[in-house]
């Protein structure tokens, strides 16, 4: 596919585009589904993964289309999404933390200390496992899934309409994305773990949101996904170490000394693998904040300002 876009093109062919951003809503719709069910029946250990994943997929499309969805439907549905969001966000954390080897295995396997820490680990994932697991159980969930049934089920009915506002649908929810990151650039600087957090969670949309419209951007969505990726990615070690410094530390509060003084190491070696990933942040975060808008329809590409680079706040 070419990596450049005829944008003309691409905004006259709106019924067809808006065709295929109803028939992703509903795919992620079914897929979310089917997740619960493999998360509550544990048949598959990449579900809670799987599921999460989704989630925040079927998110970034309904904060943007939210009012094209019928009212009974959309907000209840989206803020079902974010709790169960929520809730799987603990096992992702337990599982980064559990499968980095240079974390359990530094020095063999005698180490008693660190053998009573890991076990403290995988109590704490399961603790988080059966948290996610019982949240699907409950009958909040369970109207969840109707819900996710009757937006599968909204099909072209959902086309009535539409050609008018598929322009924003389309370039909307990269724009949304997009301005999510522009509030958050200063983290990038300071390097505050909350506000790198949040960055990556934007970033982490505008991927999203990029290959989810792939097809009617074409080349240049798969540039900036890509582009958001390689950030994402950065972001998500800065993020890790943090997070896994924290967990160790609350995971030995009142644990013997040897096993405190052992969780000591652990945190330094996490301590300087983030600081090796943050100037890796500053490489990427240079490359990617050089992104053009090029959703923006030509009409209005005179009014955006590029000399100084798209992402960089205003003064």
């Amino acid at each position: 596919m070419s990596s450049t876009v005829d944008r003309s093109k691409t905004y006259e062919s709106a019924p067809e585009h808006a065709l295929y951003v109803v028939i992703v809503t509903t795919r992620l719709a079914r897929h979310v589904d089917q997740n619960i069910d493999a998360v509550r029946s544990e048949a598959c250990p990449e579900a809670i993964h799987d599921l999460r994943i989704n989630l925040v997929k079927l998110i970034t499309i309904l904060e943007v289309r939210l009012d094209r969805i019928p009212a009974e439907t959309g907000s209840a549905l989206l803020e079902d999404l974010r709790w169960l969001k929520k809730r799987s966000a603990d096992v992702r954390d337990w599982d980064v933390l559990l499968s980095d080897r240079k974390i359990w295995n530094p020095s063999g396997h005698g180490d008693k200390a660190l053998r009573k820490l890991l076990s403290l680990a995988r109590v704490s994932r399961k603790r988080a496992a059966d948290n996610i697991a019982a949240a699907v159980r409950t009958e909040r969930c369970a109207l969840l899934q109707d819900k996710l049934c009757r937006l599968a089920t909204l099909g072209t009915h959902s086309m009535e309409g539409i050609d008018s506002g598929v322009q924003r649908d389309l370039a909307g929810m990269l724009e949304h994305a997009f301005k999510a990151i522009r509030k958050r650039a200063h983290a990038c600087e300071t390097l505050d773990p909350e506000g790198l957090h949040s960055l990556r969670k934007s970033v982490k949309r505008l991927r999203y949101a990029c290959e989810v419209l792939r097809e009617s951007f074409g080349g240049s969505a798969d540039t900036l996904a890509f582009q958001a990726y390689s950030l994402q990615q950065a972001l998500g070690e800065v993020h890790d170490a943090e997070v896994g410094r924290r967990r160790i530390k609350r995971l030995v509060k009142s644990q013997e000394k040897s096993v405190r003084r052992r969780a000591k190491i652990q945190r330094k070696v996490l301590k300087l693998r983030q600081r090796r990933y943050e100037r890796l942040l500053e490489m990427e975060w240079k490359l990617f904040h050089k992104i053009k808008r090029f959703w923006i329809p030509p009409s209005r590409a005179h009014a955006i300002t590029e000399t100084r680079g798209a992402l960089l706040p205003p003064n």
